[in-house]
């Protein structure tokens, strides 16, 4: 852990960001996290064992679980979980697999769409839908969600980056911006 968590301060110079960091230890991974002084509002996160950087909002709740992680404020929310696959999905696959187990999740998955996405840093496959939140713990009340869920294959491990909001707030260029920041390392 050691070297990856060098070679991510490393990466941080390389790059010129000129960033505070504040590792978080627990006893199966480590994440480092550090601010954008140039993009107030911005946090990067980088996970050691899940060998990925991403961007996510500042003051958001956090949640990790090994490599993956949860970011969620009120009804928007932000989650990165990694799974092992030989295989890397394609279009196909993942209409036949992948939108299945959606509509297992018991919250209304509707307006299933699929299809390829090159982004910044690679390709990657992008899902949208939208569903019921959960409810809330209070009122019981769920909302109408839109939700966007990459997937990016690298190494044998397949990361779904998934964003979920309110139907009809505006978030593209904040999800675009999000997604965009993925990365391997």
């Amino acid at each position: 852990m050691e070297q990856a968590l060098c070679r991510h301060h490393r990466l941080c110079k390389q790059l010129g960001h000129h960033v505070q960091h504040t590792d978080l230890w627990n006893r199966y991974t480590i994440f480092t996290v550090w601010r954008y002084p140039r993009h107030p509002g911005l946090r990067g996160i980088y996970s050691v064992l899940g060998g990925y950087s991403l961007e996510i909002p500042e003051g958001w709740a956090r949640t990790v679980n090994g490599a993956d992680v949860h970011f969620i404020d009120h009804f928007d929310g932000v989650e990165v979980a990694l799974t092992q696959t030989s295989t890397e999905p394609t279009v196909e696959s993942v209409r036949s697999q992948q939108v299945l187990d959606l509509g297992k999740t018991g919250r209304t998955v509707r307006d299933v769409q699929v299809q390829s996405k090159q982004l910044a840093s690679s390709s990657s496959i992008l899902i949208t839908y939208t569903s019921d939140s959960e409810s809330n713990a209070v009122t019981g009340k769920q909302v109408r969600l839109e939700n966007n869920r990459y997937l990016f294959f690298h190494n044998d491990k397949l990361a779904a980056l998934t964003f979920w909001a309110p139907q009809g707030a505006d978030n593209v260029d904040q999800w675009s911006r999000m997604a965009n920041s993925f990365k391997w390392v």
